[in-house]
């Protein structure tokens, strides 16, 4: 085996395929933002969440296109603190990098929401300790590498996607067409844009 294919092997050891970026942004879309997020949306704006959804999109979309951009100019890892310190100054990137405590408390959030889904099977396990166990079992599996936490992640989305259908086939016959109109769903009646608002960020 030449050198110039051993390197490549190296490179690509740390690297995820595009199969498992897609079941990450699958994942995140699924996992995080229906069955995570999507409770807490309804429980706060009520009529009018499908409006914040899509406020939500554009926001993204205004926020990604850019992120984009710059990843294309100036590759590299960790590239929200590469952009910022390059454009303007390292303790500006700095305070970019203390935005990780938004993720620590993500991360707590879907922890919290595994154990609620979780408590139905396992009543008698404390939520607490069904939180702190699978964030240690995950962070445990993410130190295997790259490759191994793709695999693992994978097999969490096909699982999640089967949920998902099951969560819509099941519930068609438990919905009143009646109920619904698309009067109600592009002007529903009680929308407070200040709570649709909290509800997009």
């Amino acid at each position: 085996m030449s050198e110039a294919n051993i390197e490549k092997q190296d490179k690509d050891k740390g690297k995820m395929g595009f199969f498992s970026v897609l079941c990450i942004s699958i994942g995140s879309i699924i996992g995080a933002g229906v069955f995570a997020s999507l409770p807490v949306g309804v429980a706060a704006s009520g009529p009018g969440v499908e409006w914040a959804f899509v406020l939500a999109a554009v926001s993204l979309l205004l926020l990604g296109v850019p992120m984009i951009m710059l990843a294309s100019a100036l590759p590299g890892k960790n590239a929200p603190y590469l952009h910022i310190t390059r454009l303007t100054n390292p303790i500006v990137g700095f305070l970019q990098i203390t935005i990780v405590i938004n993720l620590v408390i993500l991360l707590a959030m879907l922890a919290q929401v595994f154990a609620m889904f979780a408590g139905a099977y396992l009543p008698d396990v404390p939520p607490l300790l069904l939180s702190i166990g699978v964030i240690v079992i995950f962070a445990a599996v993410t130190s295997f590498g790259v490759s191994t936490t793709a695999t693992v992640q994978n097999i969490m989305v096909v699982l999640l996607l089967v949920a998902l259908l099951m969560f819509i086939f099941m519930g068609f016959p438990a919905m009143v067409p009646g109920n619904i109109s698309i009067g109600q769903i592009i002007a529903p009646e009680g929308m407070d844009f200040v709570v649709m608002g909290v509800t997009v960020v």
